[in-house]
Formats: C-alpha cells, structure tokens, sequence
C-alpha cells in the first residue's frame, strides 16, 4: 500500500529505473502471493463450467459493473498526474508520492471500518451510495488546496475506494454463472488496472489538476445498475463484508504499487521547444537549485516529465519564457541517466544561474 510513496523516494534518491524495477517486483510478489495462497491451490473448476471465452461477461449487467470500476481506476489514475502538478503549484516535491500514499492509506482504514459492523441495506444500495459517495469525496480538491489540507482531503475518497471495491467484488460475485466467478473477478482487477494507466494518460494530455479525478469519479456513481435485478435484495452480513474486504484488500496490495510505477512512466505529451522562447539567453551555465526538479516536455507543469535533475548536475540555458521558465539541455549524462544533450523546460525558480565559461564544474554555486 506504500507503492507511490516508495517509487517517489527511489525515483528522488536512486533513479526513476530502480523505482521502475522496485515496484514491479512489488507487483509480482503480491500476484505471486495471491497464486500461491491456500485459497488459490485449493480452487477447481467447476465441473459444469462452459467452455465460453467471454462467458463471465454476458450475464446481464455485468458489463456496465465492470465498465463503473473502470471508472474508478481512471479517477485513481489520474490522482498520479493531478499530485504532480500539485506539488509544482505549491513547491512542495514530496507530495507527488505523498497524495496516493495517503489515499492507499487511507484505504485501509476505511476497509477495517466497514468491515467492522454488518451494515443494513442491500447489496445494491451500498454500491450506489459508496459510488455516489467517492464522487462527492473528489469535490474539494478541486480547489486545488494547500500540500497539507490536500494530504487531509484525500483520505476521503481513500477511506471509500476500498469499501466500494468490497461491494464491486459482490457484485461480481452476484451476477456470474455458475462457474464463472474466477474469470469474473479476474475482468474486474484487469478492468481497474486499465483504467489506472488510461486516467494516468488522460490526466497528463487533458488537465493535470483533480478535474479528471472528479469526472471519472462522477461517471462511476452514475453507471452502476442494479446488480441484483434477477435475484434477491440480499442484506449484507458482517461475514459477507470480511470475506470481500480481505479480496478487496488482496486487489490492492497488487494494484497500488502501479500508482507509483504509472508515476516513473508519466506519459509523455507533445513536446515544445525553442519556438516557444519570448527571450534568448546565451548559453548560460546553470545549476538546479534542488535535488528532484523536473524536466518538462514544455513551459509550464501542464507538460510531462522527461526525468529528474539534480545539483550535480550541469546545464545550459539556451532561451526563456517569460521569467518564470528556460528552456535548457543537459551538459553531460545526469546523475538519473537523461543522455548528454537532451533538451526540456525547467522551472526557473529552482536554477541557480552563474556566469561561467568554459570550465563549468569549477563554478561556485551561490545560494
């Protein structure tokens, strides 16, 4: 459940390829971890289970269901993109990995939660209400609050995603024929997984603030259908909520950990180089201010990240926009791996500039 916290440490302290390589051996030990469970060797097919493909997804209603989780793993997708240019608007690196920690975090808290007490209602009263609920969590973040109002605020939309995935897991459950409910869960953890990297692509192309988040959020809550509509309105024991929240909790010990690997691998958007310039600058030695600045495809924390700059790391500024970006390229091979003449945009508040000529590494870095 540390996975977006652990690849931004590694990202900011080794390189983004150890985080790349930490969190997908995370990943596939907690898939392992799940193949290798009692559970999992015990399983046998069921003897009069067809032969079709696709047969988990044709009872009615089972599309849409898996279509509403897709949804939530587009708004979790998209938090990976929203806390990064989050953390550029308040100068505040950590809380690129600190938003999706706090909200796995959070997840656990709200599974043991409810978990706790069988609550009253039915199946499909509880998938619509923590549905609408996750949608209405999103809300206040899109007033882009500060780093710590915001760390309090996602533990909202945290506390509600592992419970919302408990009863998407029912829901599943309710609607597959018999023989079928391996695959059908099966669809439901692909599905959410698909759509974490679609919301992280989305997020980086269409609006790095928490819109997106709240949009897939609000699209989920209004798809779920009526998961029981050929059976009955079972109420939910606290057995029933265990036995779910434990697969829930499974699920997301397995999918976290692409919160943060989807963070190394930011999708890169379209470029934009020195046409962009409203002054030139010549050649100017410069030096990042701080360990961890971003490169950037373009002038502005809309762009994605083509890598990480550190102190130690040597620059020319080639030209600015404004005063607030430059657009530079790496000296030499960086500390993270970017080649020698790589080109990007850097925020000018975290440059040290220095007038310097040939013998770059022999100037003072003044403070």
């Amino acid at each position: 459940m540390v996975g977006p916290l652990l690849a931004t440490v590694l990202a900011t302290t080794i390189s983004p390829g150890a985080a790349l390589l930490t969190v997908t051996a995370v990943g596939l030990a907690g898939a392992l971890a799940v193949a290798t469970s009692q559970p999992s060797r015990n399983w046998r097919p069921h003897p009069g289970r067809s032969r079709d493909l696709i047969g988990a997804l044709r009872p009615p209603g089972m599309a849409v269901v898996l279509v509403a989780f897709m949804c939530v793993g587009v708004a979790l997708g998209a938090l990976n993109v929203a806390a990064a240019a989050s953390a550029d608007r308040h100068d505040a690196l950590w809380l690129t990995g600190a938003l999706p920690a706090a909200l796995s975090l959070s997840g656990i808290t709200g599974s043991l939660v409810y978990g706790r007490w069988a609550w009253p209602g039915s199946r499909t009263a509880h998938l619509h209400a923590l549905a609408a609920l996750f949608a209405l969590e999103w809300i206040p973040l899109l007033a882009d609050p500060p780093p710590v109002l915001a760390l309090a605020l996602i533990a909202a939309p945290g506390g509600t995603f592992l419970p919302l995935l408990t009863v998407g897991y029912q829901a599943v459950t309710d609607l597959a024929a018999a023989g079928t409910i391996t695959e059908a869960i099966g669809w439901l953890v692909s599905v959410i997984n698909c759509g974490l990297a679609l919301g992280t692509a989305l997020g980086a192309r269409i609006n790095p603030g928490f819109h997106l988040c709240a949009a897939a959020a609000l699209a989920a809550a209004l798809t779920p259908p009526d998961p029981t509509h050929h059976q009955p309105r079972i109420s939910l024991t606290r057995d029933d909520i265990m036995r779910h929240s434990t697969r829930a909790v499974t699920l997301a010990a397995t999918a976290v950990p692409l919160l943060g690997g989807s963070f190394v691998l930011a999708p890169t958007a379209s470029a934009v180089g020195s046409s962009a310039c409203t002054a030139n600058v010549t050649d100017q030695d410069v030096w990042p201010y701080t360990d961890g600045l971003r490169l950037r495809t373009g002038p502005g924390t809309g762009y994605s990240i083509k890598g990480l700059l550190y102190e130690s790391d040597r620059l020319t500024a080639r030209c600015r926009k404004g005063t607030s970006w430059y657009d530079i390229s790496t000296d030499t091979k960086t500390r993270t791996g970017i080649a020698k003449g790589t080109y990007g945009w850097v925020s000018a508040s975290y440059l040290d500039f220095q007038t310097c000529t040939a013998n770059a590494r022999a100037c003072p870095v003044d403070r």
